[in-house]
């Protein structure tokens, strides 16, 4: 599973940069499509996109009436493919991703954030 997580990855990282359709490696067609639906769903606050939450996920899943065992390997493989999309996407940005409590916000941060 490893491997494929790095094939996803690498290839989700491919696309966004490139914009082209997407070369999803053999296995990973029901991941790559949980990850885009996720991803269409996910919630993006003044900072930019937030990371797709474990209850987000769940939630998907009920809704779709997924009824396998999705199994810790498949959610960290959709979690790994969540921090190369913000690392990509965040990469692209002046104020970077956002971490760290609301105590460690700082004057640039809160003016980038509320102008």
């Amino acid at each position: 599973m490893m491997d494929l997580q790095k094939l996803l990855c690498d290839e989700l990282a491919r696309n966004l940069r490139q914009r082209d359709r997407p070369r999803i490696p053999a296995g990973g067609d029901l991941l790559w499509k949980w990850f885009l639906d996720l991803n269409r769903g996910r919630s993006v606050g003044p900072a930019g996109p937030s990371p797709i939450r474990f209850s987000e996920m769940l939630a998907y899943f009920q809704f779709m009436g997924v009824s396998m065992p999705i199994g810790s390997e498949k959610i960290k493989i959709l979690q790994a493919m969540d921090a190369k999309y913000l690392s990509i996407h965040y990469a692209g940005s002046s104020q970077g991703a956002p971490s760290g409590p609301l105590s460690e916000i700082s004057a640039a941060r809160f003016d980038a954030m509320f102008g």
